[in-house]
């Protein structure tokens, strides 16, 4: 769901602060971890799409901007940038390979979407995106995702 055009047009941005809560949820072998934080940062429209983008604080200091950027049609970029270096795409349909580097070494990852729900408005909103993550094929975990835009 998109900003009513008439309030956003094509050709008009609007960026504005908001508080960012993610709630990640990983299940491997069996376990389930959640993690959930909320932090400050930018929410944008760009006349084709929502990002928002915050920095995000990992175990043991590690740290990296995170930018999320929906893109409408079941699609969702997820970039980390700092101590851990990532470009996800999440869409629904589609499997796609993702280069994941961390301080502790590199990976080539496959992300397959299960589910995208993207409520994210002009006002801020949710968005939630449950996906497959599998090293050399073999799926490793579940991921579900869940961005609440405060504005």
């Amino acid at each position: 769901m998109y900003a009513d055009p008439s309030l956003l047009s094509k050709n008009k941005t609007m960026k504005k602060k908001c508080t960012v809560k993610l709630t990640d949820i990983q299940i491997e072998e069996g376990e389930r971890q959640a993690v959930e934080i909320t932090t400050q940062g930018t929410y944008e429209w760009t006349g084709n799409g929502y990002t928002v983008r915050f920095e995000e604080l990992f175990d043991e200091g590690v740290r990296s901007m995170t930018t999320v950027r929906s893109c409408g049609g079941g699609c969702v970029t997820v970039v980390h940038r700092g101590d851990i270096t990532t470009e996800l795409t999440v869409e629904l349909g589609k499997r796609h390979n993702c280069h994941y580097v961390t301080p502790y070494g590199e990976l080539l990852i496959g992300v397959d979407a299960i589910e995208i729900v993207d409520g994210l408005t002009e006002t801020g909103g949710t968005l939630k995106m449950i996906y497959s993550i599998d090293y050399y094929a073999a799926v490793a975990a579940m991921k579900e995702i869940t961005l609440t835009i405060t504005l």
